[in-house]
């Protein structure tokens, strides 16, 4: 069956390794390996905080977070809004590996853009094997959002600070608050970023 696949799409002028292909793959590869035994741990307690501080009312949901977590609100707000349609723990589970795969390609595109096809295939895939990244894109917490703002503001600071001639530097400039803002309201740990 495989074969006749190969074969149809040879016969169309269409590569296995065609950026398209490469693409598709990895994100294929990202999404399997951070779905796979997703629901082969409960959720522990930090988990379990977030998915509480989440179901409240926003208002009362902020003043939590003073009081309760460290955190940034900008995670407990999109799950808030991403479990309209349901709290199932795996479907919870979802939106950090929505975040996670978000995050592979955009260090696939970062290093495309960069660095061509290969080193893009490459870093896409080292990102979407990663133990640490799949862990961290399987748990209820910030960090595979933080990851993903990182990868924004660092894709956005090096067209500011590479590409934005003296005219443009307002192309650059909105962008550049809006990630850093983003980041932040993530993961305080971005602000190190700039040093």
């Amino acid at each position: 069956m495989l074969k006749r696949i190969v074969k149809a799409l040879a016969a169309q002028g269409a590569s296995l390794f065609s950026p398209t292909a490469l693409v598709i793959g990895l994100l294929v590869l990202a999404l399997f390996l951070r779905v796979i035994n997703i629901s082969s741990h409960s959720l522990w307690y930090d988990e379990a905080q977030v998915v509480v501080l989440s179901r409240l009312p926003f208002t009362t949901m902020f003043w939590g977070l003073l009081s309760l977590d460290p955190h940034p609100p900008l995670h407990y707000a999109q799950l808030k809004l991403w479990n309209l349609p349901g709290e199932h723990e795996v479907w919870i589970r979802l939106n950090s590996v929505f975040w996670g795969g978000l995050g592979v390609l955009l260090v696939f595109a970062f290093a495309k853009k960069h660095f061509g096809w290969k080193a893009a295939g490459l870093a896409g895939f080292l990102v979407a094997i990663s133990p640490f990244h799949l862990w961290y894109s399987q748990e209820v917490r910030m960090y595979a959002l933080s990851f993903f703002a990182a990868g924004a503001l660092m894709w956005v600071a090096y067209n500011f600070f590479f590409n934005a001639v003296l005219k443009r530097w307002q192309k650059f400039s909105l962008p550049l608050l809006t990630a850093a803002v983003l980041g932040l309201h993530s993961g305080y740990f971005l602000a190190l970023a700039g040093l």
